[in-house]
């Protein structure tokens, strides 16, 4: 009694594997990419600029650092910017 093997040829088996895996690679990656954009919401900052004895600042410049989006501390010295949760606010004044 002679076997006789059924399957597909080598090459095309490897071609299949390989396929499989960019896909899942592809996939795993888009996943990986919205779970990163995901990550950066937007927030509502809001806080009170002060000096060194609690003194009310107003007037301060608040901005998001790399951005030319701001806010400006009101007569207390409250302010509030709608930013990234990873934002950096720079704040800076006249006097």
């Amino acid at each position: 009694m002679e076997t006789i093997e059924i399957g597909m040829p080598t090459t095309l088996f490897t071609n299949y594997l390989k396929l499989l895996y960019m896909k899942k690679a592809l996939i795993l990656s888009l996943a990986l990419f919205s779970m990163l954009a995901m990550n950066a919401q937007q927030i509502t900052v809001s806080g009170k600029v002060t000096d060194e004895v609690g003194t009310p600042l107003p007037g301060v410049n608040v901005v998001i650092k790399g951005t030319t989006k701001g806010s400006i501390s009101d007569f207390d010295g409250n302010f509030s910017i709608d930013a990234e949760s990873d934002a950096v606010l720079l704040l800076s004044s006249l006097t």
